[in-house]
C-alpha cells in the first residue's frame, strides 16, 4: 500500500496570473475549498496518510492552511458552529501534512528531489497541488489507480505520478499506469 504523497507547490504560479499574484495558486478556491485541499483529500481517500508539501518562501499560506488554528477552533466552538469546526478538523484526523522548502525553483524534478529524506525508499504518489480531476459518480477518486494493474478490469485511470528513490536518483517517474504498466506493476508489488 502506498502511504506517502509528495505535492510540489513551490512554483511562481505563472499559468494562473494575475489571480495567483497575491494568493498561491494552490489556495485558489473551487467551491468551498482551496484546490490543494481537494488533492490532499483524494490522496487520503486512496489510503495515503502522510503528505509532504514542497513549498517556497512565498508559499507560507499553503503550509498554514494545513496547520491547526486553535483560535479559530475555539471561536467556532464558542459560536456553536460544530459543522464548520468538524470540517476544519476532518482532514487532520486522516492525514499528517509536513512541509519542506525548495530554496530555488528549479523545476518539478528538483521539487520532488526535496522529498528524498522524507520518503526514503518507499514508493510515493507525486500529485500536483494546483491540479484536480473530476471524480467518477461511484467509487473513490485515486483508489482505482493504486490497485494492481491486472485488477483494474476497465476501470477509469486517473492521472497521477508514482515514484521511488533508488540511491541518489529517482530512476523513474511513471505518469499514470497506462503509460508504463510494467513499471507500475513493479512499484505496486514492492512491500
Amino acid at each position: 500500500m502506498i502511504r506517502k504523497a509528495v505535492i510540489p507547490s513551490a512554483g511562481f504560479g505563472t499559468r494562473m496570473l494575475p489571480a495567483a499574484k497575491a494568493v498561491p495558486k494552490e489556495l485558489l478556491p473551487v467551491l468551498d475549498r482551496p484546490t490543494i485541499q481537494y488533492v490532499v483529500e483524494e490522496a487520503a481517500e486512496a489510503g495515503v496518510d502522510d503528505v509532504l508539501l514542497v513549498t517556497s518562501r512565498e508559499k507560507w499560506a499553503v503550509e498554514d492552511h494545513f496547520d491547526r488554528s486553535p483560535e479559530l477552533e475555539q471561536r467556532l466552538a464558542a459560536a456553536g458552529k460544530e459543522g464548520l469546526l468538524a470540517s476544519v478538523n476532518a482532514l487532520a484526523a486522516d492525514v499528517q501534512v509536513h512541509s519542506v522548502r525548495q530554496a530555488t525553483q528549479r523545476g518539478l524534478g528538483d521539487a520532488v528531489n526535496q522529498a528524498r529524506r522524507h520518503v526514503d525508499d518507499e514508493p510515493f504518489l507525486c500529485l500536483l497541488g494546483d491540479t484536480i480531476f473530476s471524480r467518477p459518480a461511484r467509487g473513490p477518486g485515486a483508489a482505482p489507480a493504486l490497485q494492481r494493474p491486472e485488477d483494474l478490469k476497465g476501470q477509469p485511470i486517473f492521472p497521477f505520478n508514482l515514484a521511488r528513490y533508488s540511491g541518489a536518483k529517482v530512476p523513474f517517474l511513471a505518469a499514470g499506469p497506462a503509460a508504463h504498466p510494467p513499471l507500475l506493476r513493479e512499484i505496486l508489488s514492492h512491500p
